[in-house]
């Protein structure tokens, strides 16, 4: 697959389930998922039951992680989003499915979850996909066509345009937060046995 951007018979569907894995670069797997929780988690110190929550907080002008939260509250998102991944930057499964571009974080900073002011486009929100929030407040209120679709949908007609549907406002802070986890959890490694024996489980081509 290489650099090359990707070929698609319809960017108003691109998000559909119909589209093959060519077209779309496959999710993280479970196994990436758990391991990406496992470095943070003993990078940071998190207690059994709790997970680090990594999305960046400014606190006196400094970023601090947001901290622990209930095992029922994480998630591991994407930093750079597969799809905008696969349709503009021609990414491959090895980079948009690594320890540096996938990150642990609670729904409030991941999808909004409960956020009051959802307007990332004039100002700071604090979550990387808050459109997801504004889809479910919809939904709750059984508004119609299917929000969830309707969110997609303008995801697709946003990459077309090459335009980011994400809040990049933090993408820096947690690209290199991520890499510092990463880098980190070898050493820890390494200290521990004198050698690596938790590496990341890239899918096997």
């Amino acid at each position: 697959m290489g650099k090359e951007k990707l070929v698609f018979h319809d960017w108003r569907h691109a998000f559909d389930e119909e589209f093959t894995r060519e077209e779309k670069l496959p999710p993280a797997t479970r196994r990436q998922i758990e391991w990406v929780i496992r470095a943070w988690d003993r990078v940071f110190g998190a207690p059994p039951g709790w997970h680090i929550c990594g999305f960046p907080v400014i606190k006196n002008e400094r970023f601090y992680l947001h901290g622990l939260v209930p095992e029922s509250e994480i998630q591991v998102c994407h930093i750079m989003p597969r799809g905008f991944a696969s349709f503009v930057l021609g990414w491959d499964e090895r980079e948009v499915n690594s320890p540096f571009n996938l990150v642990p974080m609670c729904r409030q900073h991941g999808l909004g979850r409960g956020l009051p002011d959802l307007d990332y486009e004039n100002m700071v929100v604090a979550a990387l996909y808050p459109d997801m929030e504004a889809a479910r407040r919809d939904y709750a209120g059984r508004r119609a066509p299917n929000p969830y679709r309707r969110a997609l949908a303008a995801r697709a007609e946003m990459i077309r345009r090459g335009e980011p549907y994400w809040n990049t406002d933090w993408d820096e802070a947690l690209v290199r937060k991520a890499e510092e986890v990463y880098y980190r959890y070898l050493q820890w490694q390494l200290k521990k046995v004198g050698k690596y024996f938790d590496s990341f489980p890239y899918r096997k081509t």
